[in-house]
């Protein structure tokens, strides 16, 4: 994540974000990946 590239956190548990990560994007299905990647 300190590549400068971004970064997608699929969270389809509901976690807590863990300290010290910071995805560009989070989503908490496959289909919300999906619509992430065919509008980018």
């Amino acid at each position: 994540m300190n590549a400068g590239f971004d970064t997608c956190w699929l969270n389809s548990e509901n976690s807590v974000l863990p300290d010290g990560i910071k995805p560009s994007y989070q989503v908490t299905s496959l289909t919300q990946l999906q619509s992430l990647l065919f509008t980018a």
